[in-house]
């Protein structure tokens, strides 16, 4: 009788947009244990609720840093995903120094950067989110929950438009939306995530499928380059029941060919098998 195969481990580390939970739901249906870890404070979307082995640090860097390296020694993992902060990897490197390291760059993070951020060539592989910094990895479109499904006929209301604020200023694109539905005849819904109306990223799905447009602007966005709850907005459109996203660029796109989560385990278990 062949010996049973030893289960490999990845750890995910940070998790702003549910994105590390989803992966690790995934990874653990074919056959993967996973571990997520972030701060409390940034646990705003109540990820947690995707995965069950994840955890929420309390307190501030030097606290997080010690629970990953704790998790380092104990959990062994094959491969370990970092979403955003790159800062963190020389001190994971030290406490890693032969485990496949995938970076990935969500966006802001790296934008505005006019070259590569030395902790970043730690990273064994570097991967982008957005096309319009794929300079800085290979480009691996942000992972979609399969919970965003297609709305049933009937669900999606003519005429409506949803917008999240996710800054305040003079480039919170707020009077552009407000702007937009007023020209249109749109029933606007502002969501304001600089306040505390935040939403469980499991409530999502429920939420877009009730509109017919979803203003995507952040002041950067086209139809190469949407927010990860544009791409999740359009997952809930079909033919049956349509849906448009708005971007900065004044583009409307009505499908997006999204980064299958398929795309990742076989990422992943690439580098785990080096």
């Amino acid at each position: 009788m062949a010996p049973a195969l030893k289960q490999k481990r990845l750890l995910q580390i940070w998790d702003i947009t549910c994105s590390s939970a989803t992966l690790a739901r995934y990874m653990e249906s074919k056959g993967w244990r996973c571990k997520v870890i972030i701060r409390e404070a940034f646990h705003k979307h109540n990820c947690s609720e995707e995965f069950w082995d994840y955890k929420c640090v309390k307190g501030g860097v030097a606290r997080y840093l010690f629970e990953i390296i704790k998790t380092i020694l104990t959990f062994r993992p094959n491969v370990i995903l970092i979403r955003q902060v790159y800062e963190l990897l020389p001190t994971i490197r030290l406490f890693a120094p032969f485990t496949p390291i995938i970076l990935q760059f969500h966006g802001a993070e790296i934008r505005d950067k006019k070259k590569l951020p030395w902790q970043a060539r730690l990273a064994t592989k570097r991967i982008c989110s957005t096309k319009d910094i794929a300079q800085w990895g290979e480009y691996y479109g942000t992972p979609i929950s399969p919970i965003f499904k297609p709305a049933p006929p009937g669900v999606r209301r003519p005429n409506t438009a949803l917008f999240i604020r996710i800054t305040k200023g003079a480039k919170d694109c707020l009077d552009e939306a407000i702007a937009f539905a007023e020209q249109n005849q749109l029933e606007l819904t502002i969501v304001d995530r600089t306040t505390d109306d935040k939403i469980p990223h499991t409530q999502m799905p429920e939420i877009l499928q009730k509109y017919e447009w979803y203003l995507d602007l952040k002041g950067l966005t086209s139809k190469d380059v949407l927010s990860k709850t544009a791409l999740e907005f359009l997952q809930t459109t079909c033919a049956e029941s349509p849906g448009k996203v708005l971007t900065d660029t004044g583009e409307i796109v009505t499908s997006f060919k999204i980064t299958t989560l398929e795309d990742y385990y076989h990422l992943i278990e690439s580098l785990a098998k080096r």
